[in-house]
């Protein structure tokens, strides 16, 4: 899925112009925020539930349903409000035409959340790439022919339809409407603070790109959309894969805090090994991975993607926590903490934006995600009795040989012939600073107890036994 994603968004990009790529953020985040500011917490909760749960599927369906409905409804109506927002009339089509991916959600069938609950992650696998193999495929070929932004739009719905119609395929469950009110209120008890913390989350991911849009319009946008998404893919998808894994599997143990403690430090172990490197790439080899892959257009976005990616690894940290209250049943710590980065984002933003356009956005981003990540797991610290030095350790190894791996790969760049071909420069510099970063994390974590080796072997005897 990483891979298909990154080869949709070379090709993609290479075909299409930030100004595209800008309109799609605007349709994307008008209805990201309708959706978001509704949603229920129904699969999380269904999710941290011990007992049986049959009885709340269909009732936690029909709401879903209405809400869909509803939403339809909703976006077919503000999108000209939005498009005056941003002062992009081309907006509004665009709006309207994807809003029927909130249908699509709506209608999907509610007996995939054992996919998750029961970890039964292979079928999880098949729903989420089914729609990803659709919404890849449809946006290369539309792009090829339209040239023009609703090769985005429709590859969205290609995407949602696909997931709609196997998760139907790949589940028995059939659901029915059922208004059974108390049932749904029960689970709200629980979703609500799922709720709390994902319009606290749609305000912090969502927030920084309204602001670019509103002060300067649709192209710098695009160049943000693009540096964001470079900067944070690998994040990006390794949090979801976190979160995914991490909250079922911490309901299970919920009882024992001393085998959650024990799995989130190994979780915090192999988050940091992988995301502090991949963020040392991209803050070393931006330029080269932008010309190379998307082009000369999108080196404007360059500066910015290398600020957020120290967001994105502090995202990713951040990441490990969360599932940790929620598994718990204390899931208004993580809408507690959400709401504290988002008032450091809400102070910094508009006048770092103002002042130095999207590379103030950039640093603002990065501020807000520190305090969260000292926040976080000073909170998961205390809640798990995990010892601080313990976590210190997990995180400073790989940081260090990061930092490490980014010096030795500047002083073998600075030794190559300026003649060098871009793509092997590029080649050279990623194996480069691959073996650093392993060789320096060998060597620096010994005196920590830091054992590289048998987390590898762990990590790919993993990966081998599924």
């Amino acid at each position: 899925m990483q891979l298909l994603t990154v080869a949709r968004l070379v090709i993609v990009a290479r075909l299409l112009s930030p100004n595209d790529f800008g309109l799609m953020g605007i349709a994307i985040l008008t209805m990201t925020t309708i959706d978001t500011v509704t949603q229920t917490g129904f699969d999380v909760a269904l999710i941290q539930r011990k007992e049986r749960v049959e009885t709340y599927l269909d009732p936690a369906w029909t709401a879903g349903l209405i809400r869909g409905v509803v939403l339809f409804a909703l976006l077919q109506l503000v999108a000209p409000l939005a498009s005056s927002f941003f002062n992009t009339p081309r907006a509004v089509p665009l709006i309207r035409v994807i809003s029927f991916s909130v249908l699509c959600i709506g209608l999907q069938n509610i007996g995939i959340v054992y996919f998750r609950k029961e970890l039964q992650f292979n079928k999880q696998f098949i729903f989420e790439f089914s729609g990803r193999l659709a919404d890849v495929v449809v946006a290369i070929v539309a792009a090829v022919i339209l040239r023009s932004v609703w090769a985005l739009v429709l590859a969205v719905l290609a995407g949602n339809l696909v997931r709609l119609a196997v998760s139907y395929a790949i589940h028995p469950y059939r659901p029915r409407l059922s208004f059974d009110m108390d049932k749904i209120r029960e689970l709200f008890g629980f979703g609500k603070w799922i709720l709390g913390s994902s319009t606290i989350a749609l305000l912090l991911s969502q927030g920084d790109k309204a602001l670019i849009g509103r002060l300067f319009g649709a192209t710098m946008l695009g160049f943000y959309q693009i540096a964001h998404r470079l900067s944070n893919l690998p994040a990006t998808e390794f949090t979801m894969i976190i979160q995914h894994v991490t909250i079922p599997a911490y309901s299970k143990m919920q009882e024992t805090m001393k085998r959650i403690k024990e799995a989130y430090l190994r979780v915090l172990q192999v988050t940091a090994f992988v995301a502090a490197p991949l963020a040392g790439i991209i803050i070393l080899l931006g330029p080269d991975v932008t010309r190379a892959l998307l082009g000369e257009k999108w080196m404007p976005a360059v500066p910015a993607m290398q600020v957020l990616a120290l967001g994105g690894a502090l995202s990713a940290i951040i990441a490990t926590a969360g599932p940790v209250f929620v598994a718990v049943g204390r899931p208004r710590l993580m809408t507690k903490y959400q709401f504290l980065q988002l008032c450091v984002l809400g102070v910094l933003v508009y006048p770092l934006t103002a002042r130095w356009g999207i590379l103030g956005t950039a640093w603002a981003v990065v501020a807000a995600a520190l305090v969260a990540s000292v926040l976080f797991l000073r909170r998961v610290v205390k809640l798990t009795e995990c010892r601080t030095g313990s976590v210190i350790r997990l995180l400073a190894v790989p940081l260090s040989s990061s930092v490490l791996a980014t010096l030795a790969v500047m002083a073998l760049r600075a030794g190559l012939p300026d003649g060098y071909a871009t793509p092997l420069r590029l080649v050279l510099s990623i194996a480069a600073f691959g073996l650093a970063y392993l060789v320096s994390i060998h060597f620096a974590g010994r005196p920590f107890g830091y054992q590289v080796v048998g987390l590898i072997r762990e990590v790919l005897a993993a990966v081998r036994s599924r």
